[in-house]
């Protein structure tokens, strides 16, 4: 029985390590926040954040940082998925790229 109880805890262990490597989970609930048109709307530049969106690299994302108005960049649900994001992260590659977000069509960062 020890044995199975050995076993079973290094395989919980590298399930949880593989998890935490892939991060698919984390981006999926990220691009569909990030793709929310409510998200998005803007009058002007000035109503439009850049956020951290870390290695995932989520769809409407660019060198680690997407564009969202600025109600959503303050949530406490972006707060929570940018955590989620931080907390699977491995190193990784960011380009040096600077986002500049303005407000395109009433959206912040254009249409998805």
């Amino acid at each position: 029985m020890r044995t199975r109880c050995s076993f079973l805890g290094l395989w919980i262990g590298a399930t949880s390590l593989v998890g935490c490597s892939d991060c698919s989970d984390e981006v999926a609930v990220a691009n569909d926040f990030l793709e929310e048109p409510a998200h998005l709307t803007c009058q002007t530049d000035s109503d439009c954040a850049v956020v951290f969106t870390g290695c995932g690299s989520p769809r409407r994302s660019f060198c680690g940082q997407a564009a969202l108005n600025g109600e959503a960049a303050g949530s406490a649900k972006w707060r929570k998925i940018s955590e989620s994001l931080a907390d699977c992260e491995n190193d990784c590659s960011q380009c040096d790229g600077l986002l500049v977000v303005s407000c395109s069509k009433g959206q912040c960062g254009g249409p998805p």
